[in-house]
């Protein structure tokens, strides 16, 4: 367990208790809002209707957990910042889908910023871990030029962490107005990035926030992940892994015969000579292999022929990874991860392999990103949030898995800070509440109630 962590929960306690006594908007007071107990579809509705104007509201079947859903498609600005002096045409707007699952309009609010498309939120069984433990609405935001949030044309400048930040501040100033309780923003991965940028940019949007493995990069590639990858990562299992890699490598002739019939069947054309499409696939392996915390077993073992090899190393990294036929959203995310969010390279990991004739000089993943684009890196809103964060951001608490390489790209609050970080043993990018340990838990409980004033339930 962190020392911050320890010092938080020394004084938690005292805390706690003036909270008790001063705090002045218990919930008994939220249920004086007339639409407490509006549970009809047609009122909420109408109340949705009033304040998200020009938007459009459809009712979904929801699940047990909840009583109603809705999915919205909300106007946005394309260009939140633009002023009528800044001398551009105006960029116009999109429209960014919500997803509702409505309780109460008394009840706390579970805002997930979503850093990717948020289909899966199309199932009327979606819920999240945290709606049960806080008894909460829910409301899932895709993320901007992703899923069905994209207009008509992709002006690219304007995918970026402060545009993002902006939706999310005009989607959450509306709906509180409706939504009066508590509001706890929360995301996966690059979605919990996305809640912790929301936080340091506009505070006071939500009371807290609970963020799951969740990078905050240092650079255009962040050597961190990989760092841990090669070095830090369990050695029993890290040389399983290596000696997996060599094997493939020392006979990439072969490797490369197994993935042109790939190619031939699939019918696809590939952004890289097959040669490197090869040994991208073969790097990519080892970061994927901690990334979602395999077992060495499933690793073929000294005996196994090339075909066995190659047909585990495409299960685990599909070739398809590097097909020159990429979806809108993977163009998105590695637009945004080269021009300002960040991600990984492998070049130190080709040092380790370069006995093996490697085919490149450069293991940059920038090939990633549509080559026909123009991309910068501007460091400097990274730079900003991390001065916010670290300077006066609070009730932040982040989970991660201890052999996920993304936690090792996490922003670690200071001590003396009320923000909490959670590292759950063993575990990979998957890790959340119930991986911690029961005084994890308890730190978390705490630390919910502390800022919200609500009891979590088991």
């Amino acid at each position: 367990m962190r020392l911050f962590e320890n010092t938080f929960r020394a004084g938690i306690l005292f805390v706690l208790f003036v909270v008790s006594v001063l705090f002045i908007a218990p919930q008994s007071a939220v249920h004086a809002n007339s639409l407490s107990s509006v549970v009809d579809a047609q009122s909420v509705k109408s109340a949705l209707s009033q304040h998200l104007k020009r938007a459009t509201i459809d009712e979904k079947e929801v699940g047990k957990s909840f009583s109603l859903k809705f999915e919205m498609m909300i106007p946005q600005p394309i260009n939140h910042f633009q002023s009528s002096s800044d001398g551009e045409t105006a960029m116009g707007e999109f429209f960014q889908r919500v997803f509702l699952f409505h309780k109460s309009f008394d009840k706390p609010v579970i805002f997930v910023t979503e850093g990717y498309d948020a289909s899966y939120a199309e199932s009327s069984r979606y819920k999240h871990e945290l709606c049960d433990l806080l008894d909460a609405n829910l409301i899932v935001v895709e993320h901007r030029f992703y899923g069905k949030s994209i207009p008509e044309e992709l002006a690219w400048k304007f995918l970026n962490i402060k545009q993002a930040a902006a939706d999310h501040h005009q989607i959450a100033q509306t709906l509180r107005e409706l939504y009066t309780n508590k509001w706890i923003s929360t995301g996966t991965s690059k979605g919990g990035s996305t809640a912790i940028y929301h936080k340091a940019l506009y505070p006071n949007d939500v009371d807290a926030v609970v963020a799951y493995v969740a990078p905050i990069t240092i650079a255009q590639e962040d050597p961190r992940p990989i760092e841990f990858v090669l070095n830090n990562s369990h050695k029993k299992e890290r040389k399983a892994v290596e000696d997996f890699q060599k094997r493939i490598l020392k006979d990439k002739t072969e490797a490369i015969k197994y993935l042109e019939n790939f190619k031939e069947k699939h019918k696809v054309k590939f952004i890289m000579p097959i040669e490197a499409v090869v040994e991208y696939t073969v790097f990519e392996y080892a970061y994927s292999f901690w990334q979602w915390g395999m077992s060495p077993n499933r690793i073929p073992n000294k005996k196994s022929k090339m075909e066995q090899l190659v047909n585990h190393l495409f299960m685990i990294v599909t070739p398809t990874t590097f097909v020159d036929d990429r979806s809108t959203s993977s163009a998105t995310y590695y637009y945004q991860a080269y021009s300002e969010t960040g991600y990984y390279s492998f070049n130190e990991m080709a040092k380790k392999f370069s006995k093996f004739k490697l085919s490149q000089n450069d293991y940059g993943n920038r090939i990633m990103a549509d080559m026909n684009l123009e991309i910068k890196y501007d460091p400097n809103t990274h730079i900003e949030i991390l001065e916010k964060l670290n300077s006066a951001t609070e009730n932040i608490i982040q989970i991660h898995g201890s052999i996920d390489p993304w936690r090792y790209a996490a922003w670690e609050p200071p001590v003396n800070s009320n923000c909490l970080f959670f590292e759950a043993e063993g575990i990979a990018h998957g890790a959340n509440y119930k991986n911690l340990s029961v005084e994890q838990k308890k730190s978390f409980k705490d630390a919910i109630k502390l800022f919200t004033a609500i009891e979590v339930k088991d």
